[in-house]
């Protein structure tokens, strides 16, 4: 430990002069401290919980304070990776499944707070890729009935919290590239005050064209409440209704925050179609968890309906889509019955399904469309509405 981090130490003193080198040696000392930290307590028993818990909190806040000081990317990747990857460079046991993630979501914390300041894409991947990568490794090759037994309502507390933190490092790496792009924007506007004819100038706006970056981490938003929830279907299986609660608040949760950018400002948008795409998944997932094929068909077929009138008030395609779909699965599903059950017919499921195809033709018709305006009104008005 002492010689990780003198060697942490040397490495600042050296990235004055020699800037890759330094970073270099600060990374392999902060991971071979978190190394020795984390074997110490959970596989040798050298430490107890409480000093070894403090000496990675330590570790976090030194990573997180050299790496945005200093603008170093590979520094905190170095650090994360020795520590996120300890356990696994070991084949001796690793402990308790609560005592390993919550390592993990103290690790996770770090990440979150570096991308409260910088916007790093690669290291919040990184973090939750290994962090749900080995907790489906472990669930697919370990036997985890009797450990989940005794763990169980802790390791969903850790799901949760880890969803909740990268939900966080998601709308805050959205909120750094928006003000990024927007500062182009802006840089821009004033370059467009200089002459045509200055050629320097034109090639200066074209290169700052080329550097808008896309605002949104769409691999994070959506793997991280997927993988969740499907180590929450691990976790809940055999409790009634756990995972139908769990869907439904996953769906608040989305469509909360989605509604919540839909306030902001049309700067949001992509971020907002993607929380409101999640929230209404997780919404659809509710019904065929809580009921029988004839009312899932009965709750599709509403939801359908609910889904195109949003989308076209919002403007917004992919709703309309996904709740034509569902209005055809709900159909295709009562189909079925018929051939399956030849006695029994579900007529208010196909009174409902009918009622709601018929809602959603009305809605779509191009005489009831909100984009059917004058073409003298003014450019900035669609945006506005």
């Amino acid at each position: 430990g002492v010689i990780g981090l003198s060697l942490a130490a040397l490495g600042l003193k050296l990235a004055k002069n020699r800037f890759a080198y330094g970073i270099t040696l600060q990374g392999a000392g902060l991971a071979i401290a978190y190394l020795t930290t984390f074997f110490a307590y959970s596989v040798y028993h050298v430490l107890p919980s409480l000093p070894s818990f403090i000496g990675l909190g330590l570790l976090s806040a030194i990573t997180i304070g050299l790496a945005v000081r200093q603008n170093a990317f590979p520094l905190a990747l170095l650090a994360l990776s020795g520590g996120f990857f300890a356990p696994i460079l070991t084949s001796q046991d690793t402990g308790s499944l609560t005592i390993l993630f919550s390592y993990y979501l103290l690790l996770n914390i770090t990440i979150a707070i570096i991308a409260h300041y910088r916007p790093w894409k690669v290291l919040n991947l990184f973090g939750a890729s290994v962090t749900f990568g080995l907790a489906y490794y472990w669930g697919l090759t370990e036997t985890l009935t009797a450990m989940i037994d005794n763990q169980r309502w802790a390791l969903v507390l850790l799901v949760t919290l880890h969803v909740l933190l990268y939900l966080f490092v998601v709308i805050r790496y959205a909120q750094h590239i928006i003000a990024y792009n927007a500062n182009i924007s802006y840089n821009d506007s004033d370059a467009a005050t200089v002459t045509a004819t200055d050629t320097d100038q034109t090639a200066d706006i074209q290169s700052r064209h080329a550097s808008y970056v896309f605002p949104i981490d769409i691999g994070l938003l959506f793997s991280v409440p997927l993988l969740a929830f499907g180590l929450f279907s691990a976790l809940l299986h055999d409790i009634h209704h756990a995972l139908t609660i769990t869907s439904a608040i996953l769906a608040v949760v989305y469509l909360g925050l989605g509604w919540t950018f839909i306030q902001r400002s049309q700067r949001y948008a992509l971020i907002t179609e993607g929380m409101l795409a999640l929230g209404f998944g997780f919404l659809a997932l509710v019904i065929p968890l809580a009921l029988n094929a004839e009312w899932i068909a009965f709750g599709w077929s509403v939801q359908g309906l609910a889904l195109v009138w949003f989308g076209r008030r919002s403007l917004r395609a992919w709703s309309v889509l996904f709740g034509l779909l569902l209005q055809l699965i709900s159909i295709g599903m009562l189909s079925n019955t018929f051939v399956i059950t030849l006695d029994y017919y579900p007529t208010l499921a196909l009174t409902i399904s009918a009622i709601s195809a018929l809602a959603s033709v009305f809605i779509l018709r191009a005489s009831n469309s909100p984009i059917s305006l004058p073409i003298s009104l003014p450019i900035s008005l669609p945006i506005s509405l």
